[in-house]
């Protein structure tokens, strides 16, 4: 399974919003019988990798997706296998 933009409004960031749907990925990647799951995020989304983290994803390393962004030419990928 792969979360593909995750985000929670400013108005209610540090409500332990993003741990629920996390928390939801990760039940529901279960439910149907995935093996694990893999993210992606901008290197610079500090409160995105401290809520990974502590929700047993591995960080994996930063790469060039060929996205054509230039702005953004490497994300932090994020895993987490069941």
């Amino acid at each position: 399974m792969v979360i593909h933009g995750l985000c929670v409004g400013n108005n209610y960031y540090g409500k332990g919003i993003g741990t629920k749907i996390v928390h939801y990925c990760i039940d529901e990647a279960k439910k149907q019988n995935y093996k694990g799951i893999r993210l992606d995020i901008v290197p610079t989304n500090y409160p995105a990798k401290e809520l990974y983290i502590k929700n047993g994803f591995k960080y994996v390393g930063d790469y060039d997706l060929d996205r054509n962004i230039d702005d953004i030419p490497l994300f932090s990928l994020f895993e987490l296998y069941f």
